[in-house]
């Protein structure tokens, strides 16, 4: 006996997949309309990581120069 369940089901095969009455993962709906249950927070993509791995490097470049130049107006003023 096989078991599909529709939360491993890609999401154009997850949407013919009846409800069944009393079924936990997937409680049949009265109306027929769709649930419009809205996460939370919102699913983080690839290019979220790259822009905040950016934002980082940007952060430690501006970081470091900064640095080194005060470093080298303190060794000019001092010598």
């Amino acid at each position: 006996m096989t078991v599909m369940l529709p939360q491993h089901l890609p999401r154009r095969l997850s949407r013919l997949v009846r409800a069944i009455p009393g079924d936990p993962v997937r409680p049949a709906h009265d109306d027929g309309r769709r649930s419009t249950v809205v996460s939370a927070r919102p699913v983080r993509r690839v290019r979220h990581d790259v822009r905040d791995g950016v934002a980082v490097i940007a952060f430690s470049a501006a970081a470091s120069t900064a640095l080194a130049m005060v470093l080298l107006v303190l060794v000019r003023v001092a010598g």
